[in-house]
């Protein structure tokens, strides 16, 4: 039993009023001057005296609660609040932890592996689905795919029944040379050299000499048949169909016509007037069909040190 002389020990036998009054309405009673802020620190509860006939009913001490308007918060089912700031508030807390979950599980349930692992046939895979098991299903006959309708049959393929046609199918203009030029230095030199005459970089080196342009089977050659050689390919050579579009196989066409008429052009259709410079050695002086200049090492160099 405790010290009755203890300032924060409140007797059971206590006979001051203002104590029983206090102890009824909720306030901290006060003995000998002090207060008894601290009776809630001590090792037992308070112990509060029972309710008179009449009278209210006295809260319970709660451990913990350090002022009246606590005790008397928990006695009316408020919420009690300690310095200022509400205790827990469980019933915020769960409705945001339950509205996260349904958000987090419609999100789980939108990332399944479906789409990443969906049924599927790898290229050139054997399939059951079919009678022959080939996954990679042959076109159906007459498909035709978009801007590839080819319905100028004469520019697809240089041909006019079955043999080759000596028309454009556009006209010849000085772009169109230009372009069959850039794409002729690009895929036809290295083997058939800026001239024609077959003497390019990789004959140099080895590989089968083509026939020169300038030989008479192909000055008499056909338009077509450079367009269908470029398209198919022709003894060692292979076809250029998938480096080159049908456009710049005539441009290509149009250009090596315009070269052999810059090697194998008549005096006849100089015009009058104009003075034509001396023969030279094979090799050492070449004429660009497209400019009315000598082209080669030994002309660019006299024509720089001009």
């Amino acid at each position: 039993m405790r010290d009755p002389r203890h300032p924060l020990t409140i007797s059971r036998t206590a006979s001051s009023s203002a104590v029983q009054a206090g102890l009824a309405d909720g306030r901290r009673p006060k003995a000998e001057g002090s207060s008894l802020a601290a009776v809630s620190c001590l090792p037992s509860p308070v112990s509060r005296p029972h309710a008179r006939a009449g009278s209210a009913a006295v809260p319970a001490a709660v451990p913990g609660a350090s002022s009246p308007a606590v005790q008397t918060g928990l006695a009316d089912g408020r919420r009690p609040t300690t310095d200022g700031f509400s205790l827990a508030a469980p019933s915020a807390v769960k409705n945001i932890i339950i509205v996260f979950t349904m958000a987090l599980a419609v999100l789980l349930v939108g990332c399944r592996e479906d789409m990443q692992n969906q049924p599927r046939i790898n290229p050139l895979r054997i399939s059951d689905f079919y009678l022959d098991q080939r996954s990679a299903r042959p076109l159906i006959a007459g498909t035709i795919a978009r801007g590839d309708l080819r319905n100028d049959t004469y520019f697809y393929t240089g041909l006019i029944g079955k043999d080759p046609g000596n028309e454009m199918p556009f006209p010849a203009t000085r772009e169109v040379l230009e372009r069959g030029r850039g794409r002729f230095n690009i895929f036809c030199a290295p083997c058939h050299s800026e001239l024609g005459d077959g003497n390019g970089i990789v004959v140099q080196r080895g590989y089968q000499r083509p026939p020169s342009y300038h030989g008479d089977r192909l000055r008499n050659a056909p338009l077509g048949h450079f367009y269908d050689v470029i398209s198919n390919g022709f003894g060692a050579m292979p076809d250029y169909a998938a480096q080159v579009p049908p456009y710049d196989r005539w441009a290509i066409a149009a250009y090596i016509r315009a070269l052999q008429l810059s090697q194998n052009a008549p005096a006849s259709l100089v015009p009058a007037g104009t003075q034509l410079p001396p023969a030279a050695a094979p090799g050492a002086m070449q004429y660009d069909p497209l400019e009315a200049r000598p082209r080669g090492s030994e002309a660019e160099e006299k024509l720089e040190k001009k």
